[in-house]
């Protein structure tokens, strides 16, 4: 049963990573379509440059959860895929 759980989180983490690889880029080029001044009130897709840059350092923060997440998962797979490459 262990096995099933272990592949649900990977399979959650993974997901995860995907997702900000994703919003990442969007919302870095969104942020720029919306202005660089402070006092402008442009919005692009309903958020303004201020609503962007937060919707894009969350994301980043949970990319950053989610790939360390993802890494200690893994950790045994890539040790012995780094073991078998040395050999």
């Amino acid at each position: 049963m262990k096995r099933g759980i272990h592949t649900t989180r990977t399979i959650v983490s993974s997901a995860l990573l995907a997702t900000g690889i994703l919003i990442l880029p969007a919302s870095g080029v969104l942020m720029h379509l919306a202005g660089h001044s402070h006092g402008l009130r442009e919005t692009v897709l309903g958020l303004t440059r201020g609503g962007w840059v937060h919707l894009h350092v969350l994301a980043g923060f949970l990319f950053t959860i989610a790939a360390a997440l993802h890494l200690r998962l893994n950790w045994k797979m890539y040790c012995n895929s780094i073991r078998a490459r040395a050999k």
